[in-house]
């Protein structure tokens, strides 16, 4: 991705390590969850955050779930996040709140690497440079 290829530019015009960080976005408030059935094995979860960052994600679920059943899940999730009340952090006491295991299936997956990723490119070059300066 476009990070991906900001850490190895990064790396080639300074002939340093590129570093790369993608922004963390556990605190950040969802603006609309989209649960798409796939089957009743299966959905894909797309998570809008307020600053527009999109997220998707596969879930699998161990018991077969309808797709009325998801839909309603998502209209819940939806109201909360409309008035403000769903951080992607607060989405797993929501869970545990209705005890439900397709609930704790959907929040596992969308609160999975929402610390965002780390690309890093020329990581040998962090050892070329003999000299070490001192402050």
């Amino acid at each position: 991705g476009i990070l991906r290829k900001t850490s190895n530019l990064l790396s080639k015009l300074t002939s340093y390590a590129g570093i790369v960080l993608e922004p963390s976005i556990s605190h950040e408030t969802i603006k609309k969850v989209e649960l798409v059935h796939i089957n009743n094995y299966m959905a894909m979860a797309v998570i809008v955050m307020d600053d527009s960052i999109v997220r998707t994600r596969k879930i699998h679920f161990e018991n077969p779930i309808e797709e009325v059943e998801l839909k309603k899940i998502c209209i819940k999730l939806n109201e909360k996040s409309s008035r403000g009340e769903v951080r992607t952090f607060e989405i797993e006491s929501f869970v545990k709140e209705k005890g439900n295991p397709v609930l704790k299936s959907i929040s596992d997956k969308i609160y999975q690497d929402m610390e965002g990723e780390f690309f890093i490119n020329g990581a040998s070059t962090i050892f070329e440079n003999k000299t070490v300066e001192e402050a």
